[in-house]
């Protein structure tokens, strides 16, 4: 989903690129309550996970408040490179970001039957 983020947040208006970051920030809160809930996993590892999605959902938060006032300086993919790198640290919260991924381009979609 990473790969073709940037291509798919072009196709969006301003509306819809801040709706899919503020599904993303509400979307990565799931991810990280299914990381801390899976008890199979040892604390340490719970924790890692957790840490990597919160760098994340740090960026998205600013992101989706830079578009909201104006003074958004970074471009999608500059964000979605950031992005990429913080996923990177942890590869085992690749599904986890996948889904969040996922389910926001679909709230940003249908944002626009909702007008």
């Amino acid at each position: 989903m990473l790969s073709n983020l940037t291509a798919q947040l072009a196709d969006f208006d301003l509306e819809q690129r801040i709706t899919f970051y503020e599904m993303l920030g509400h979307n990565l809160t799931i991810a990280v309550r299914a990381v801390w809930s899976d008890v199979d996993s040892a604390l340490e590892v719970r924790l890692n996970r957790v840490k990597w999605i919160n760098e994340i959902l740090h960026q998205t938060t600013m992101k989706t408040r830079h578009l909201r006032s104006g003074s958004n300086r970074r471009s999608d993919e500059e964000s979605v490179a950031e992005l990429r790198h913080w996923a990177s640290q942890q590869p085992s919260v690749l599904a986890d970001i996948d889904w969040a991924i996922q389910a926001s381009l679909e709230a940003a979609r249908n944002c626009v039957d909702s007008r």
